[in-house]
C-alpha cells in the first residue's frame, strides 16, 4: 500500500519552512526526512506518525501528512506553526500504515 509521497529536503513544510533530510540517502536529488532525526529548520522535528514499512539510517522516513513538533510562533497563537505537516514528493511514494 502507497499511502504518501516521501518528505525530502526540498519539499517545505505546510508553513512554508524548510524541512531537513538525511546526508547520505536522497530523493529527487535532496536528503530523505526522518522522523525525530528531521523537521522544519527553526527546531520542529518530524513527529510523524511516518512509514511503517520504509525506512532510512534506521528511522521510519517521513511522508506526506506527518505532524511537526509545533515550533516559533506557536506560543503566541500562529496556529500554522502549531500544527504543521509534511508535504510529500509529487512522484517517489512509500508504504504507510
Amino acid at each position: 500500500m502507497f499511502d504518501g509521497g516521501i518528505t525530502n529536503a526540498g519539499v517545505p513544510a505546510t508553513c512554508g519552512h524548510a524541512v531537513t533530510g538525511s546526508n547520505t540517502v536522497f530523493i529527487e536529488d535532496m536528503g530523505m526526512s526522518k522522523l525525530i532525526v528531521d523537521g522544519v529548520v527553526v527546531v520542529g522535528p518530524i513527529i510523524g506518525p511516518g512509514s511503517k514499512m520504509v525506512f532510512c539510517e534506521d528511522y521510519p522516513v517521513s511522508i506526506e501528512g506527518d505532524f511537526i513538533a509545533p515550533h516559533t510562533t506557536c506560543d503566541s497563537g500562529d496556529q500554522e506553526h502549531c500544527t504543521a505537516q509534511t508535504q510529500g514528493s509529487p512522484s517517489v511514494f512509500a508504504g504507510g500504515n
